[in-house]
C-alpha cells in the first residue's frame, strides 16, 4: 500500500462517498479522495446533464487552454472509476417525485443514509449585488449572467438578447479577471474568437451595435487591482483599442514592494502607451482607479453611473448599460446545510458532511487554488474516516447510491460522452464546439442508444 492511501479495517463494504458538484472542486475532490481510498465507491453528482461546471460555463469562450483542464478530469471518470450521475438535484427540503424540467431528485437526508459521507462542491454562482441606488433597473448586469450566455448555459438559454441591449457605452464596475474577460469580449471583434466555443448567436446580437467606449471603475488604487499582469496584456494584441488611465494611478513602480502588484501595474502601463494600430481607433477603454460607484442613474433604464473619487468629491458618466464584476455569492442552487459558511474554515459541517471550494472559503482563487483546497480537504476527510468519526451508513455493498425515481433519470458519464462527440462534431467552423443550449436537447443527445436503466 502507498503512502497517499489508507485502508480502513473492519470495513464490511468499500466505503461510499457522494460528491454533490462536478466543478473544478467536485472533480478535484473527487481525484484527491480516489487516490487516497483506491477501493471506494465515489460519486458526483450535478443538477446538470453534463460536468465540469464552471469550466465549461465560467471560463471565457477564448480561453480553451483553460478549459483543456477537463482532459484531465475525463481520467477520473474514464479510467479511475469515479462515476457521474448528471441530471440530479440534491435537496434539502423534501420532494415526492421528480423536480420541474425532466430532472432526478434526491434529499440530502435520503443521499446520506446511502453513503459514508457527503462533499457539497457547488460553489457560489449569484452576482453580487452593487449596493447601490439604482442597481435593479435594466441595463444593469452581472458579470456571471452574461458569461453564461457567452457559454451557452442552459439557465440562461432565453436570454441571448441580452447582448444586443447593451448600448454604445458601457461601465463595467471592478477589475479582476472576470472583468478583463468582459472587456475581452466587447473589445475584440468578431472574428477574432476563431477557435473558442462561444455562443455565436449572442456574439451575432453583439456585433449587430458592438459598443465604442468602454469605462472600467475600480474602488482600488492601481496597484491594488484584481486582474492578473498576463490578462492585462492580452488586451494590447486587440486590434484598434485604445486605452487611457484615469484616476489613483500615480504610485512610483520604485514604491511598489510586492512584486505580483508591481508586475500588474507594469502591464497596465504598457497597455495605456500603446497607440491604436493602423486602421485607427476603433474602442476606447477607460480604467478609473479610486472610483467607488454611488449611484446607478436613469428612471426607466440606466443613463448613467455617479461614482466617488479618491480626490474627492464624484462624477457622472454617461452610460448605456452597468456590468457589475466584483464577486459572486449564494444562488437558489446554493444548499441549505447547516453551519455552512464561506469563512475558509473547516470542511467539516459535521461527521460526514463536509464542504469545498468557494462554497468553503468564499468566492477567491483560482481553479489551481481549488486544486489545492481539494486536497487539504480530502485530507480532513480521510482522517475523520480513520478516526471512526463518521458512523458508516447501514447499507448493503451492492444497494445503489440513488434512489429509484433519481436514478431512473441520471445522466452517465457514458451518456455525457454522446453529447460532447455531438457538439464537437457538430461545431460550426472555426469553433471548437458548439453547445447544445437545453437540457433538453442534451438529454435527447445523452439518451441516444442508452440502454434502459
Amino acid at each position: 500500500m502507498s503512502d497517499n492511501t489508507v485502508e480502513l479495517s473492519g470495513a464490511e463494504r468499500p466505503l461510499r462517498i457522494a460528491v454533490v458538484g462536478a466543478g473544478p472542486s467536485g472533480c478535484f475532490i473527487a481525484g484527491a479522495l480516489r487516490r487516497s481510498l483506491p477501493t471506494a465507491r465515489i460519486v458526483v453528482i450535478d443538477r446538470l446533464p453534463c460536468p465540469f461546471g464552471l469550466v465549461r460555463y465560467g471560463v471565457a469562450s477564448d480561453h480553451q487552454s483553460t478549459k483543456n483542464i477537463t482532459r484531465q478530469f475525463d481520467r477520473i471518470f474514464s479510467r479511475e472509476g469515479v462515476e457521474f450521475a448528471g441530471n440530479v438535484s440534491v435537496t434539502t427540503a423534501a420532494v415526492n417525485a421528480e423536480i420541474q424540467s425532466g430532472a432526478g431528485s434526491v434529499t440530502l437526508a435520503e443521499l446520506r443514509d446511502r453513503v459514508d459521507a457527503v462533499v457539497f462542491a457547488t460553489g457560489l454562482a449569484a452576482d453580487r449585488a452593487l449596493g447601490v441606488p439604482g442597481e435593479g433597473l435594466p441595463g444593469v448586469i452581472g458579470s456571471g449572467a452574461l458569461t453564461r450566455v457567452l457559454n451557452s448555459h442552459p439557465d440562461d438559454a432565453d436570454a441571448i438578447a441580452l447582448t444586443a441591449t447593451l448600448g454604445d457605452r458601457v461601465a463595467i464596475v471592478g477589475l479582476g479577471n472576470v472583468a478583463v474577460d468582459i472587456i475581452r469580449f466587447l473589445a475584440k471583434e468578431a472574428a477574432d474568437f476563431e477557435g473558442s466555443d462561444i455562443n455565436d448567436a449572442a456574439l451575432a446580437a453583439y456585433h449587430r451595435a458592438p459598443v465604442t467606449r468602454i469605462d472600467v471603475f475600480s474602488r482600488s488604487a492601481i496597484e491594488l487591482a484584481k486582474c492578473d499582469a498576463q490578462m492585462i496584456r492580452e488586451l494590447g494584441q486587440i486590434s484598434g483599442l485604445v486605452v487611457s488611465l484615469h484616476g489613483d494611478t500615480a504610485t512610483p513602480l520604485e514604491q511598489i514592494e510586492d512584486r505580483v502588484q508591481k508586475s500588474r501595474v507594469e502591464a497596465l502601463r504598457e497597455l495605456a502607451q500603446l497607440a491604436a494600430d493602423a486602421a485607427g481607433p476603433r474602442i476606447e477603454l477607460r480604467l478609473h482607479f479610486g472610483a467607488a460607484p454611488q449611484e446607478v442613474l436613469g428612471e426607466e433604464r440606466v443613463v448613467g453611473l455617479r461614482v466617488a473619487l479618491s480626490a474627492g468629491g464624484t462624477q457622472d458618466y454617461a452610460v448605456d448599460s452597468v456590468v457589475s464584476a466584483i464577486g459572486f455569492g449564494a444562488d437558489a442552487h446554493s444548499p441549505d446545510i447547516g453551519g455552512t459558511r464561506a469563512d475558509g474554515g473547516s470542511c467539516r459541517v459535521e461527521p460526514g458532511l463536509y464542504r469545498v471550494g468557494w462554497l468553503r472559503r468564499g468566492p477567491q482563487g483560482t481553479i489551481p487554488e481549488n486544486r489545492a483546497d481539494a486536497v487539504a480537504v480530502a485530507a480532513e476527510i480521510v482522517a475523520d474516516l480513520e478516526s471512526g468519526a463518521i458512523p458508516r451508513a447501514d447499507i448493503a455493498a451492492e444497494a445503489p447510491i440513488l434512489p429509484s425515481r433519481a436514478r431512473a433519470l441520471a445522466v452517465s458519464y457514458e451518456d455525457w460522452l454522446r453529447v460532447d462527440r455531438h457538439e464537437c462534431e457538430h461545431a460550426a467552423t472555426g469553433r471548437t464546439r458548439s453547445k447544445l443550449p437545453t437540457t433538453v436537447q442534451m438529454l435527447e443527445v445523452a439518451r441516444q442508444g442508452a440502454t434502459a436503466a
